[in-house]
């Protein structure tokens, strides 16, 4: 942000770009939208108290588990698409509590 003053917006591809962006804009007091990856705790808390603009939700268990069926499929010798779309939604600060949620119930579950 201090190399480009001109920036007007972020994207992080990666789990821990939003803690580095939340750093950034309280590092240089310049606030801008930026999105990252993973709802994690702590990914979820930076969006609720607005030091980011939105995560994404990637859909891991989906995405893990219709591998798995592809790949049954595939070694039952039936044809797979070759891409297979997945939902994954922006998560604002009004969607955050759903999320806590599924967090909180995956970890009841691992009790």
């Amino acid at each position: 942000m201090q190399a480009n003053p001109d920036l007007v917006a972020a994207l992080s591809t990666t789990g821990g770009g939003p803690t580095t962006w939340a750093g950034a804009q309280k590092e240089t007091g310049v606030k801008i939208p930026a999105i990252g990856m993973d709802y994690t705790r702590v990914n979820l808390d930076l969006v609720k108290n607005g030091e980011m603009y939105a995560v994404v939700g990637q859909p891991l268990w989906d995405e893990s588990f219709t591998a798995a069926q592809l790949l049954k499929k595939m070694h039952n010798g039936e044809t797979v698409p070759y891409y297979t779309p997945m939902d994954a939604p922006i998560i604002t600060k009004a969607d955050v509590d759903k999320y806590y949620k599924m967090l909180d119930d995956a970890a009841a579950m691992m009790k």
